[in-house]
């Protein structure tokens, strides 16, 4: 929570929407929370895919796949050509390092940049399916390499709607003048 509070106080254009959010139904759960589960894991890559992130690094991230995968998707722009690489300049995501790693964050964050960036949808799969990258949930880890190029696919589709959404509105708000 200290390293939320202290990125709202440098980045004042995030200030205003930092939150904590409750997580999705963890343990034991009811019939409800169980149906809510499964919706909301099997979308919430979308959060990660297209709003701004912060990631807080520590020295047991880069062994878990959650947050792996989540990085992974916080550095994809969706182009015709699918989850492609986020140019430095336009990423979404932040990193700040805390604990043990705070005190090489330019170099954790250099690392976990170099990691993600060049990998494209099928590189990232196979990284993430590596046994040394732990979930608590095996299914998880399953369900979302499943999911991984599926979301490759759904971009392209995304970029073409809206790239004709694009074309159709500007038929349709454009003037003609008859001569």
């Amino acid at each position: 929570m200290h390293a939320i509070a202290r990125f709202a106080r440098i980045d004042d254009s995030c200030a205003s929407r930092v939150r904590s959010y409750a997580s999705l139904p963890q343990g034991q759960r009811t019939a409800i929370e169980t149906d809510e589960f499964a919706v909301g894991l099997h979308n919430a890559n979308l959060l990660y895919l297209f709003c701004s992130v912060l990631i807080i690094f520590d020295l047991r991230y880069v062994q878990r796949f959650w947050p792996q995968f989540e990085a992974f998707l916080s550095m994809r722009t969706v182009t015709e050509k699918g989850l492609s690489p986020t140019e430095e300049p336009k990423l979404r995501c932040h990193v700040r390092c805390i604990n043990a790693a705070a005190d090489a964050s330019e170099q954790y964050k250099r690392a976990l940049l170099d990691t993600w960036l060049p990998k494209q949808a099928v590189d990232a799969h196979k990284f993430l399916k590596n046994d040394d990258i732990a979930v608590t949930n095996a299914s998880d880890k399953d369900i979302q390499l499943g999911k991984l190029m599926q979301l490759d696919e759904f971009s392209r589709k995304v970029y073409k709607e809206l790239k004709n959404d694009r074309l159709a509105e500007d038929i349709e708000t454009r003037t003609f003048k008859v001569a």
